[in-house]
């Protein structure tokens, strides 16, 4: 799988270093829920190794990423919004920024907002990823040596303002680099305490059995993108289930141009009224039900859309709604 010109994840929609890698346990779902003061929906949740978090993560992406960017105070208040709603599962990346700038902008986002939130920031796990780096201009490409991901993952612990980052990622394979070499690094950084696990993203099966391979208890998920308009990750996702990984799905309501499409099938909008849900409610509910390997994180710009998340995360779909969506979608797909 080549390394793409640009992220397709933009949507509306302290402790010591860690010297053992404890090995990872399937993502099953635990069917417990986090409830918060004022939230009418709860967050299921379920594991990434041995750490427990919500299967509704969030994708910073879109805040640093795409512009035209909301402003900072604008972007804290939704990164906060998530964090009171109890979402735990936090996506970042060194690339997330515009061109021109230096690398980490989503990184040191999320650092100075954890730093001044008055919950308990020890329940959250930020995992962020290298490999991918940002030109002067915007284009994003490939940059997995093992010698870059050193220097990426070093930048990504200063930013971040911590000695380890709990969950690290290959961000995309880079054609011009063996996957083993890439590989390599971060369990050489895991060894040393740098990172605590690994996952690999943008993955296909063959290299997720090769990863598997070579990192043994240090992986513990994969991240791909999953929507209603691109289901190509299911045989990951099995070999996800397989495997006890997690399987972390981006841009699920398509990216910002699909998006908005979710509104306009009336088919969709009868199921929804089911649930008496939106459709873009009913489509992580969905997600999140092709298996219980599925964490999804999708990416807002605006607060007041978190507790639309928080209650689409919180549906649960009978499995004759689960089939009837899945060819919904199908259709959706091919029309």
């Amino acid at each position: 799988m080549g390394c793409l010109p640009e992220d397709a994840e933009g949507e509306l929609g302290d402790g010591g270093r860690a010297r053992r890698i404890r090995a990872p346990r399937r993502p099953v779902d635990r069917s417990r829920l986090l409830r918060q003061p004022g939230q009418v929906a709860a967050v299921r949740t379920a594991l990434i190794g041995d750490r427990e978090v919500t299967r509704l993560g969030f994708g910073g992406w879109q805040l640093s990423g795409v512009e035209p960017r909301p402003a900072q105070v604008t972007a804290r208040h939704v990164i906060e919004t998530v964090f009171d709603a109890g979402i735990t599962l936090i996506d970042t990346a060194d690339s997330y920024q515009l061109g021109g700038e230096e690398p980490g902008h989503n990184e040191r986002l999320l650092s100075e907002t954890v730093a001044s939130w008055k919950g308990q920031a020890d329940a959250l796990l930020i995992a962020s990823k290298g490999g991918r780096s940002v030109t002067e201009t915007g284009e994003r490409y490939c940059n997995a040596s093992p010698s870059a991901l050193r220097a990426a993952c070093e930048g990504s612990l200063r930013r971040l303002g911590t000695d380890h980052i709990e969950l690290y990622y290959l961000h995309r394979p880079d054609p011009a680099v063996p996957f083993e070499d890439s590989l390599g690094c971060l369990s050489d950084l895991a060894e040393e305490g740098s990172i605590r696990s690994i996952g690999v993203s943008n993955v296909d099966e063959a290299q997720l059995h090769t990863a598997h391979a070579l990192l043994g208890p240090r992986l513990v998920a994969v991240q791909n993108e999953f929507s209603p308009w691109n289901v190509e990750s299911e045989p990951v996702v099995r070999l996800a289930e397989q495997l006890g990984l997690a399987f972390i799905g981006y841009a699920p309501f398509g990216g910002v141009d699909r998006s908005g499409q979710l509104g306009s099938s009336s088919d969709l909008a009868n199921v929804a009224r089911r649930y008496d849900a939106t459709p873009h409610e009913l489509t992580l509910a969905w997600i999140l039900a092709q298996s219980p390997a599925m964490f999804t994180i999708p990416a807002t710009r605006t607060a007041g859309r978190v507790a639309s998340l928080v209650n689409g995360a919180s549906l649960d779909l009978s499995t004759n709604d689960v089939r009837e969506l899945s060819d919904i979608f199908a259709g959706l797909r091919n029309a």
